[in-house]
C-alpha cells in the first residue's frame, strides 16, 4: 500500500512478480485529505498556494510577511522522505485559481479539495505462495 503510484525502481525490483506498471495491478482503495492547521485564534482564514509553498520552502518565515501580527512561523511537517511530503509538495504548487475548501469528507471524496490524494494498493499478477 502506498500514498503514491508505484515508482519505476519498484516496478523493476518487483518484475519477477509480473508487470507492476499495468493498470490491472494497481487499485485505489481510499482518498485522503492533507490539511494545514493554524492556531484557532490566528486571524489567517485562508492562504493562496504560492504563499503556502513559500512558508514550507522557508521563503516566508514570519507572520508579518503575511500581514498578520506575530512572530516566527513554526512549521511542523512529516519527514521529507515520506509519500505524504511528496504529495504535499506536488499539490501545493498546482491548481492555481481554485476556491479554498475545507478538507471535509465530501470535498476530499470528490477530489475537489486541492490537497486530496489517492491511496493505492498494488498487487502482483503472480502470487508466489498460492493458497
Amino acid at each position: 500500500m502506498s500514498s503514491r503510484p508505484i515508482k519505476q525502481k519498484e516496478i523493476i525490483d518487483l518484475a519477477p512478480l509480473g508487470d507492476m506498471s499495468h493498470h490491472s495491478e494497481e487499485y485505489i482503495v481510499a482518498l485522503d485529505g492533507l490539511s494545514v492547521i493554524v492556531y484557532p485564534q490566528n486571524p489567517l482564514k485562508s492562504i493562496k498556494k504560492d504563499r503556502l509553498k513559500a512558508i514550507f520552502s522557508g521563503k516566508i518565515t514570519h507572520w508579518s510577511q503575511l500581514g498578520i501580527p506575530g512572530g516566527r512561523i513554526n512549521v511542523f511537517a512529516c519527514d521529507h522522505k515520506s509519500g505524504t511530503y511528496d504529495t504535499f509538495k506536488s499539490l501545493a504548487i498546482s491548481d492555481e485559481g481554485t476556491t479554498a475548501l475545507e478538507p471535509l469528507p465530501f470535498n476530499v471524496s470528490t477530489e475537489d479539495y486541492v490537497l486530496s490524494r489517492r491511496l493505492f494498493l498494488s498487487l502482483p499478477e503472480k502470487n508466489q505462495k498460492p493458497y
